[in-house]
């Protein structure tokens, strides 16, 4: 059941996608952050996925000796 502030797909597509999970494996375990983890990348959740134009990848390591790594 939702919540009348949960009927949008963004919420719906997140709580049915612990419902699909959990009925596929049939009461099998699964860690918490892999069941959240799969339900905001299917849900598509913008609170948590921002558009590839504003992800930010890791900066490569310092090439020059002595220079700490910077991640």
């Amino acid at each position: 059941m939702l919540s009348p502030r949960g009927a949008d797909p963004v919420i719906a597509s997140h709580e049915l996608s612990h419902v699909e999970l959990h009925t596929r494996l049939a009461g099998a375990e699964v860690p918490q952050w892999f069941d959240e983890g799969l339900a905001v990348v299917v849900c598509g959740d913008p609170r948590y996925l921002a558009p590839a134009s504003v992800r930010v990848s890791p900066s490569p390591p310092s090439s020059r000796p002595g220079d700490p790594a910077v991640l």
